[in-house]
């Protein structure tokens, strides 16, 4: 509404800058897919038709317009696939025209609703309102931004079969701007790309296709199997999805034991929230991993990896040893959880239990044996991690520390975080639950000597409630990469601890102790999400909420109703824990 006003009163300026067009629109399709992926539906990335990296305009302004597309499509899509295309035209020497294209596979818009989409406070009909919610100020915001970037913005649509956003925007060209293409010649490479969805499949080949690779397509893991046993390849992309969760990960396996003399490099393509243990995804057969949506720093990081298997190198995309990590989170099952992954890619962890511990630490390093990075929770009794972070910064760590990475890591995903953790002098941000595609990806980014690329501010996903009420054990063990004998251990260290968080949130409320409530509330949240424990975290997120309005009837009925779901989910899950036991 400040911004619409702004436009409407002539206030609004746009801020032109150089940056990174294809690294924002990674950034943003990560930070989208977690949304769409929850509705089970594929976002794609297409970005064959952008050919060089940088450009010079608003990239604020323009993300924005890009996030209201998308979380529009988002919306209103219930099954299939969202798809954003980005082209960059030559409008005269030294500028680009920018088409930007939002087509979704969802209810469509009639004819004579389109030419109203575009006004303030309008929506299709009041049914949509009702159905879908919104103020109606998307589309008017996103149309009269086109327009201060001197461009426009249309749709075609056609009801039940989805529509298509396109917005044109200018953008000036940045001098001496990078290529889109990789460093290493490309022409010659022999790459598979295995997915369950044609159209990202397509979207894929015709990238690697337009750079000269020579491109096999599969849609299930029998046609990938066939032609890997046909031909060789350099590269192989296999989709997680291709037969419903670990399929593709067994058949990789078996046809590793069959083919011992294969030489392929084979890269798993996963949704946002899936967790693995990188060295077990290696024995499987793996050579790295990354989610979807493909982008462009994916696209070179798996031409990297080809150059190095020519060069007869290993490739660093699973393995990070010699790098010692402090990670700074209270509680004891998310400790363990996120250093069991770190480990399993070959880091050296040491753990702190709140920013005081942390500072001693850092202060304490061996200099023959430094910290690399922080990842540091942001709630924590004692001192918080943004605390922590602005006295690391200012020295109360020791100078060697002033400048280590420190990661964020919250159970929130709200508006405002990331900024708040940037004022702290945090460098970047991650949510829970801790995902390890994410977390790698993201400490490659900020170590030395590591690939660049991965996702970076991931929205946090809810279980999935309605098909797993009290328990979602595929999920659970899915984070682990199977691991059940970690996932009875985490198991039987929530069922020992929760009575006892359960009666410091009892007393808690019993004493409208609203600080306490919400940072007990958002601890289990936290913990519940890692377990997939849907009732448990439903109530617990509810419970934080409530917490914040200081709304004490709420908050009475929401905790007994936490002690109810507790025991269930206690009960639910005793026959999982025994069955290690017997």
């Amino acid at each position: 509404i400040l911004d619409f006003s702004k436009i409407e009163a002539n206030k609004l300026e746009l801020e032109p800058l150089r940056f990174d067009l294809l690294k924002m629109a990674g950034e943003l399709g990560e930070n989208m897919s977690q949304l769409a992926q929850a509705k089970h539906l594929d976002l794609i990335l297409d970005i064959h038709n952008v050919p060089v990296c940088e450009v010079i305009g608003d990239a604020g302004r323009l993300r924005q317009i890009l996030t209201n597309l998308l979380g529009n499509a988002i919306k209103f899509t219930s099954e299939g696939q969202i798809t954003l295309s980005l082209a960059l035209r030559p409008a005269s020497v030294d500028r680009w025209q920018l088409l930007a294209s939002v087509e979704d596979s969802g209810i469509g818009i009639p004819q004579e609703a389109i030419g109203n989409l575009f006004q303030a406070f309008s929506q299709v009909d009041a049914s949509t309102t009702r159905r879908y919610g919104g103020t109606g100020l998307g589309l008017a915001i996103v149309k009269q931004l086109c327009g201060l970037m001197d461009g426009d913005i249309s749709v075609t649509s056609e009801p039940g079969k989805g529509s298509t956003f396109t917005a044109r925007v200018y953008l000036d060209a940045a001098p001496e701007s990078a290529l889109a293409r990789p460093s290493q010649p490309v022409n010659g490479k022999r790459i598979l790309v295995a997915d369950h969805n044609r159209l990202h499949t397509a979207c894929i080949a015709r990238q690697f296709a337009l750079w000269g690779a020579k491109v096999t397509s599969a849609a299930n893991t029998a046609e990938a199997e066939k032609a890997l046993s046909q031909d060789n390849y350099d590269i192989a992309l296999l989709d997680l999805g291709l037969q419903e969760g670990h399929e593709i990960i067994t058949t990789l396996a078996r046809f590793r034991q069959e083919n011992p003399d294969n030489l392929t490099r084979f890269v798993l393509m996963t949704p946002m929230d899936f967790i693995a243990t990188p060295k077990r995804l290696q024995q499987a057969g793996f050579a790295a991993y990354f989610p979807k949506p493909v982008t462009f720093n994916n696209y070179l990081m798996t031409l990297d990896m080809a150059d190095s298997a020519d060069n007869g190198e290993e490739a660093e995309t699973v393995h990070h040893s010699g790098h010692r990590l402090l990670l700074v989170e209270d509680n004891e099952i998310n400790q363990l959880v996120a250093s069991e992954l770190l480990k399993g890619a070959g880091y050296r962890i040491d753990i702190a239990s709140n920013g005081l511990e942390a500072l001693k630490q850092l202060a304490e390093m061996p200099a023959d044996c430094p910290f690399s990075a922080v990842l540091m929770d942001c709630q924590m009794p004692e001192m918080d991690g943004f605390e922590a972070t602005r006295a690391i910064r200012n020295g109360k760590a020791g100078e060697e520390a002033v400048k280590l990475p420190v990661i964020a890591m919250t159970a929130n995903a709200m508006q405002g975080d990331r900024e708040r953790c940037l004022e702290a002098g945090m460098d970047d941000y991650l949510t829970k639950p801790i995902q390890a595609a994410q977390l790698i990806s993201t400490l490659t980014r900020w170590l030395p000597d590591e690939a660049p690329g991965g996702p970076l501010l991931q929205p946090e996903a809810e279980p999935a409630e309605q098909e797993h009420e009290v328990w979602d054990e595929a999920s659970a063990l899915e984070r682990l990469m199977g691991d059940s004998v970690l996932l009875r251990q985490l198991l039987g260290m929530f069922s020992a601890e929760f009575p006892d968080r359960l009666t410091e949130i009892s007393k808690a409320t019993e004493e409208l102790d609203f600080e306490e409530i919400h940072s007990y509330a958002h601890s289990l949240k936290g913990v519940s999400s890692n377990l997939a424990a849907t009732a448990l975290y439903r109530i617990a997120n509810q419970l934080e909420e409530a917490a914040l309005k200081h709304n004490e009837v709420l908050c009475q009925s929401l905790v007994t109703r936490l002690g109810e779901a507790g025991e269930t989910f206690l009960q639910y899950v005793k026959d999982f824990i025994d069955d290690g036991t017997q």
